[in-house]
């Protein structure tokens, strides 16, 4: 199914990591991808692994090409048909030879050229740490630019934790996945688990729940990636699409606190937010099944969210098409205003950072 191109004779040898780095249809964005980690700044060889699942456009054509440039250090594999993220990634950390894997999808890049060695060097000193992440820049095409928002967590005042974070990361995720470095044991680990890994409707946060409970999780204030948001993924695709994902959040939280054990008052704390937002969507999605689904909980176990008034109208509020779409709309327009005010700076290739 999954097929290398790369010759096994001619590969680095002994890798300190893995760069992981799924792609479909990213023909546009994947030489920024692959030029962001193959510029790093290291004292270590390490290994980068593409894999192509079927992609309709160039991207194989692509990984190929820099394959031929850099045949000891890039691994390629296709699919002859689609077969989805979550086997993609699979057949991916299930072939990295090295001891630690980072990841940098297709259509994101790395900003900071010593992103990998100054993650190693933490990685190496502190045998406890099971993942090291940082903060990020987030990018989002407009009128034929890309813009910036930089410093995503930073300018957002965020106070990501570090250290021992399970409770906290239970609650919602803030790790971002091309920051992201771990131990690849652990990583295997997870996808042998007996976690529904294939049930889940994204496999970041689940992974992070996962490396937290097997050490701790650090932190780097600094920004080392960009994130670019790109239209068709499972939360830029709609309300109904968004409502789908979120909705898949409920059953994988509910997996991971039977894993560990979580207690109930800590499970019940980390789906408040989840319903709540599923609250919000069913509406904007004119969906009034969801709806009382979420409402019918909240109500058992989160009562004093549905007393403002303009939470008791939502009932009313859902039974209408076109009241949802009225909502939808403003919703709309509000992600306009948002996004021209934190994207406010054009994206400048040439601050990628070498610190």
């Amino acid at each position: 199914m999954f097929q290398e191109t790369s010759d096994p004779d001619s590969l680095v040898g002994e890798p300190i990591v893995s760069v992981i780095m799924p792609v479909y249809d990213h023909a546009p964005y994947l030489s920024d991808a692959l030029n962001s980690v193959l510029g790093q700044e290291t004292n270590f060889p390490f290994e980068v692994l593409i894999g192509d699942d079927s992609s309709q456009d160039r991207s194989l054509e692509i990984a190929l090409a820099f394959q031929r440039e850099h045949p000891g250090q890039l691994r390629v594999f296709a699919t002859p048909r689609n077969v989805g993220m979550h086997r993609n990634h699979r057949n991916l950390i299930m072939k990295a030879r090295a001891p630690l894997v980072a990841y940098c999808e297709g259509d994101d890049f790395w900003r900071s050229r010593s992103k990998l060695r100054r993650q190693v060097e933490h990685m190496m000193a502190e045998p406890q740490c099971a993942a090291i992440h940082s903060d990020f820049d987030r990018i989002v095409l407009r009128k034929g630019r890309w813009m910036v928002a930089p410093g995503v967590n930073t300018n957002m005042g965020r106070n990501v934790p570090s250290g021992s974070v399970f409770r906290e990361l239970l609650k919602g995720n803030f790790v971002q996945t091309c920051t992201l470095l771990a131990r690849t044991k652990d990583v295997q680990n997870f996808l042998r688990s007996e976690l529904p890994t294939e049930s889940f409707p994204v496999i970041d946060w689940a992974l992070c729940l996962f490396l937290a409970s097997r050490g701790s999780l650090k932190y780097m204030p600094d920004s080392t990636a960009v994130y670019r948001q790109v239209a068709g993924s499972a939360m830029n695709s709609g309300n109904a699409a968004r409502l789908r994902t979120v909705q898949g959040y409920v059953g994988m939280i509910e997996a991971v606190c039977r894993e560990f054990d979580v207690p109930t008052d800590d499970r019940d704390a980390a789906l408040f937010p989840i319903r709540r937002a599923l609250l919000s969507l069913s509406v904007l999605a004119s969906d009034p099944s969801a709806f009382k689904e979420a409402h019918d909980w909240l109500l058992a176990n989160d009562s004093g969210y549905l007393r403002p008034m303009r939470r008791r109208l939502l009932p009313l509020l859902v039974r209408s098409p076109l009241a949802c779409k009225a909502l939808a709309r403003i919703q709309v327009f509000r992600s306009w205003m948002f996004r021209r005010s934190f994207y406010r700076l054009p994206l400048d290739r040439s601050t990628a950072s070498s610190a």
